[in-house]
């Protein structure tokens, strides 16, 4: 019987550990986005930007996604000196 709860015991806690070691961080939940629209010779164009915090960010212009390395907020800054609308 004690052989019985003590492998029910390293059972619970080595699925527990294993739980809790896989990837949490759901980065699309936690990210600070701003979305900026700019127009051009009639076209719109629409970029998204998420901040990694981590020292990159993720810049999304009409549906293709890259990630760069840079500010969040210089990023954003530098669209509305261009002329876009950020929100």
């Amino acid at each position: 019987m004690k052989k019985l709860i003590s492998f029910a015991i390293l059972a619970t806690t080595l699925s527990a550990t294993i739980i809790s070691c896989s990837k949490d961080d759901d980065s699309s939940s936690n990210q600070e986005c701003t979305t900026c629209k700019s127009e051009k010779d009639g076209n719109t164009t629409t970029t998204i930007i998420c901040d990694n915090e981590d020292g990159t960010i993720n810049v999304s212009i009409n549906g293709v996604e890259t990630t760069l390395p840079g500010s969040y907020a210089t990023y954003i800054l530098t669209l509305e000196a261009t002329g876009a609308n950020c929100n």
